[in-house]
């Protein structure tokens, strides 16, 4: 029989009954029914005499599913748990027959057994998936509602029970969608390279089982290019990207999921190579866009308007939806702009957010603090709490690059010359090893190299400062206006 799970739930029927009771009733002896409740693997036959034996419920047995006793369960579903128990036994029967030796009567007769076994096994199936259908359901929007809350403790724990129900229901479009909930979760964890290969198989899914290119392959296309996208490789979230809009037949192309390719298309060219023409495919499209994804469509938007010099933070902060995410946006512009109004006003937006926002708890919020007391005039308290914090403290370097890049970015406004120098060189060793970052994290590698330029020249080396001002200049060539002001710096 199948370990582990199967043994952890023999250990919860032990717990309930005495060995001496369970050997008396499975016709085991007491010394196998000991071995058994150590984690010692049970053979088939024990299976079945305890379903005969102490009326334990097969079903709950073999998956965990139901409750433990046939007697706590309704008359069809104790007859389901009936015809699990006779494919099991029959399967135990073939198994007992030599290989070539399946002749005879008695061997015609036990494959009958399992012949009409397997089909009540199919009836079982089918009673089980339309039993399981409505709990999978529920379930599954409860964790999806969890992780739209970024209540990854809650999703987790759903996560487990919605894969234990997935196993009793074959739906394909129940399982699909349970498989694109886990691939968000997997990204909101940062797991990006294993959300990256769920969303793939979603995609892939998806386009395995349409007759024509429909809304669901242009969905799935589109979330498979954002993972791409999360995971730093932008140049094959473009083609993806590309690919589904293309693919799409004229109906469904004034739809709001056809904008929203369209509109992330744009984004992706906007950050390389022409910031003017993706911007004007965002705006063409911005209408179009569903409500659920205009608020992060908008902060991608406002994003591309600052890069570009078109808005400043003051009158970015009037368009951006008040939540997290754009007091993220908000505080990193503030950070690389280094003026003083901007990351008061950054400062102020993370604090005045909604409650259940939270904008304090934000990585970036107690950075902008300290740069902010650094270039008000307020250093020595600046250095004072920079000096609690060590430079490398986290093993991830895909991870760490925010902590590096302000870290570098406080120490700059604190004058503390020597440490920015030491902790820009490492973030920039992490950006130039992935460089598709310049489109997911674009103000964190504009950032650094904003360090590099404003560090004394002592601190630094001629040949970074120069690599610097070519990375700006090709920039401003592709229409990232704002970058004129670091590069002068």
């Amino acid at each position: 029989m199948q370990a582990t799970s199967i043994q952890q739930r023999f250990k919860v029927l032990a717990g309930q009954f005495p060995q001496a009771e369970i050997a008396r009733k499975t016709g085991f002896s007491r010394n196998n029914v000991s071995r058994y409740a150590r984690g010692k693997r049970m053979p088939l036959e024990f299976g079945g005499a305890l379903v005969s034996g102490l009326g334990v419920n097969p079903s709950w047995l073999l998956s965990g599913a139901g409750t433990p006793f046939l007697a706590d369960v309704a008359a069809d579903t104790g007859r389901m748990a009936g015809d699990l128990l006779s494919l099991v036994e029959a399967m135990q029967a073939v198994t007992r027959m030599r290989i070539g030796s399946l002749a005879g009567k008695q061997h015609a007769k036990v494959l009958r057994e399992l012949n009409d076994a397997l089909g009540r096994h199919e009836a079982l199936r089918v009673k089980l998936n339309a039993h399981s259908r409505d709990l999978f359901k529920q379930l599954m929007a409860e964790m999806l509602a969890a992780v739209r809350k970024f209540d990854l403790a809650r999703a987790r724990g759903l996560e487990t029970a919605v894969e234990q129900v997935s196993r009793l229901c074959d739906d394909p479009e129940l399982l699909l969608q349970f498989l694109t909930v886990r691939a968000h979760l997997l990204l909101i964890s940062n797991r990006k390279e294993e959300a990256l290969a769920m969303y793939r198989r979603a995609f892939l899914m998806t386009l395995s089982r349409a007759d024509n290119f429909d809304e669901a392959c242009l969905t799935q296309g589109w979330r498979f290019a954002g993972s791409l996208a999360e995971a730093d490789r932008p140049a094959e979230a473009r083609q993806v990207l590309r690919a589904t809009i293309n693919l799409c037949p004229p109906a469904l192309r004034q739809g709001p999921m056809f904008a929203a390719s369209a509109f992330n298309y744009g984004y992706m060219q906007a950050m390389r190579p022409s910031l003017h023409r993706g911007l004007a495919a965002m705006q063409k499209h911005f209408a179009a866009i569903s409500p659920d994804r205009k608020s992060a469509s908008q902060l991608m938007l406002v994003s591309v308007q600052l890069f570009g010099g078109l808005v400043d933070l003051p009158t970015a902060c009037t368009l951006l939806p008040r939540d997290k995410v754009a007091a993220n946006t908000v505080l990193l512009d503030a950070c690389l702009t280094l003026l003083p109004r901007d990351l008061e006003i950054a400062i102020a937006f993370t604090e005045n957010l909604p409650s259940e926002e939270s904008g304090t708890q934000l990585e970036t919020y107690p950075w902008a603090r300290r740069i902010h007391l650094a270039v008000a005039g307020k250093r020595k308290q600046a250095l004072a709490e920079l000096r609690q914090v060590k430079p490398t403290n986290v093993e991830n370097k895909r991870q760490s690059i925010l902590y590096l890049t302000l870290y570098a970015r406080a120490a700059l406004a604190a004058s503390e010359y020597a440490v920015a120098g030491k902790v820009v060189k490492e973030a920039l060793s992490i950006i130039r090893a992935h460089p598709g970052m310049w489109n997911s994290k674009m103000a964190l590698v504009a950032m650094n190299y904003a360090t590099v330029l404003q560090l004394p020249k002592a601190h630094t080396t001629e040949a970074i400062r120069k690599e610097a001002r070519q990375v700006f200049s090709r920039y401003i060539r592709h229409g990232f206006a704002s970058f004129k002001a670091l590069l002068k710096k």
